[in-house]
C-alpha cells in the first residue's frame, strides 16, 4: 500500500528532495511506528502525528488511502 507522508519544520530534511512530501510503500498491518522507522525518525522525543488529520499514536495501524503528517515536538509557552 502507498502512504502519502507530509513532514513539517526540521523533519522536512528527511524527505528525498527536502520538500517534506513523499510516498512510502508499506505492507499491510504496518503502524505509525513502522512508518517512522522507515523514515529514520526516532519516536523520542514524542512527535505530533496525524493520520487523515486525526491524532495518531505509534501503535495506530495504517490503512490504504490514509495520509500521515508528522510534526516535531512543539515547544512554547
Amino acid at each position: 500500500m502507498r502512504l502519502p507522508v507530509r513532514l513539517f519544520l526540521d523533519l522536512k530534511s528527511r524527505s528525498p528532495d527536502g520538500s517534506g512530501t513523499m510516498v512510502l510503500d508499506l505492507e499491510e498491518g504496518e503502524t505509525v511506528a513502522s512508518a517512522l522507522r522507515r523514515l529514520g525518525i526516532a519516536p523520542d522525543p514524542p512527535k505530533v502525528m496525524l493520520l487523515d488529520g486525526r491524532q495518531a499514536r505509534l501503535d495506530t495501524p495504517i490503512s490504504d488511502g490514509q495520509e500521515l503528517a508528522v510534526f516535531p515536538p512543539l515547544d512554547g509557552g
